[in-house]
């Protein structure tokens, strides 16, 4: 029987190093497992309307995903 494992994504949104809310995500991390990513570790940019990945069919903008 094959059964599909889940796996969980834990999104902090919070500006603050070390606030409540990670502190409450890596509580709930340990018991279910899973990745926990905080938005303020990365520099994410507004649209800037350049209308460029209508041409390129992809967003131009270089994000600090990696």
């Amino acid at each position: 029987m094959l059964i599909d494992t889940m796996k969980v994504l834990f999104i902090s949104g919070s500006p603050r190093k070390r606030s409540n809310t990670d502190y409450l995500l890596e509580i709930t991390r340990s018991v279910t497992g899973g990745d926990l990513i905080k938005l303020s570790d990365y520099e994410i940019n507004p649209c800037n309307s350049c209308r460029s990945c209508l041409k390129l069919k992809n967003v131009s903008l270089r994000m600090a995903w990696n």
